[in-house]
C-alpha cells in the first residue's frame, strides 16, 4: 500500500513539473502584431492627425511635439517631433496592445520613432536611425513581434531587427482630459504644454 502511495505521489510530482515546463515553453513563443489601417487627414507624407478605426487612439503632429489621445486621455511627447521632409505613421495591434511606428524621413535615410500603447498608458520605446548607403531607398515591410517584455521590429530581410524592452520605456505623462481635435489650434492656445518627457 505504501509503495502504491509513493508511486502515486511521484506521478503527480512529475506531471506537475511537465505542465510547468510546457507552460514556460509556451510563454516564450512570440506574439505577432497585425498592421491596422489608420485614417489620416492632411497630405500623405505630412498628415495632421491619424486615428484608428475605433477612434480610441489618435496621433497629432506639430512642429514641437507629437500628441496622442488614447481612451480619452491625452499624452504629449515633447522630445520628438515630425520631420520637415515628411513622415508616415503605422499602427500594429494585438488585442489591447498596440505599437505605433512613425517613419520620419531624413535626407539620407529614416528615423523610426516607436511607441507602445496599452489600456493604461503610452510609452516611448525608443528610436532608430537607418542611413541609406545607396541611392535607392529600401523597401520596408514591417513585422512586429512581442516576446515577454521585448518588442522586436523587423524592417526588411536585409536589415537586422530592432529590439526594445517595454520595462525600460519612458512613460508619456497624461495631459489635460479634453480631447485634442486640432493640434495646430491647441498649440496656438497653449504655448506651454503641461507635460514633458524627463
Amino acid at each position: 500500500m505504501m509503495k502504491l502511495f509513493s508511486i502515486l505521489l511521484l506521478t503527480i510530482f512529475f506531471s506537475c513539473n511537465l505542465k510547468q515546463e510546457n507552460s514556460n515553453k509556451l510563454g516564450n513563443f512570440p506574439i505577432d502584431f497585425k498592421q491596422e489601417q489608420l485614417n489620416c487627414t492632411g497630405q500623405k507624407y505630412n498628415s495632421n492627425q491619424c486615428s484608428d478605426r475605433d477612434n480610441n487612439l489618435s496621433i497629432s503632429f506639430n512642429r514641437n511635439a507629437i500628441l496622442f489621445t488614447s481612451n480619452n486621455k491625452n499624452y504629449n511627447d515633447k522630445s520628438n517631433s515630425s520631420s520637415d521632409l515628411g513622415y508616415e505613421t503605422f499602427l500594429f495591434k494585438n488585442n489591447d496592445e498596440k505599437v505605433i511606428l512613425i517613419d520620419s524621413f531624413l535626407e539620407n535615410g529614416h528615423l523610426f520613432l516607436i511607441y507602445y500603447v496599452n489600456n493604461n498608458n503610452i510609452k516611448f520605446l525608443g528610436k532608430k536611425e537607418i542611413t541609406n548607403t545607396t541611392d535607392q531607398n529600401p523597401n520596408y515591410s514591417f513585422r512586429i513581434e512581442k516576446r515577454d517584455n521585448i518588442i522586436d521590429i523587423f524592417l526588411n530581410t536585409k536589415l537586422k531587427n530592432i529590439s526594445f524592452d517595454i520595462k525600460k520605456a519612458i512613460d508619456l505623462n497624461i495631459n489635460e482630459t479634453k480631447k485634442i481635435t486640432d493640434p495646430k489650434k491647441h498649440h496656438q492656445k497653449n504655448n506651454s504644454p503641461h507635460l514633458y518627457i524627463i
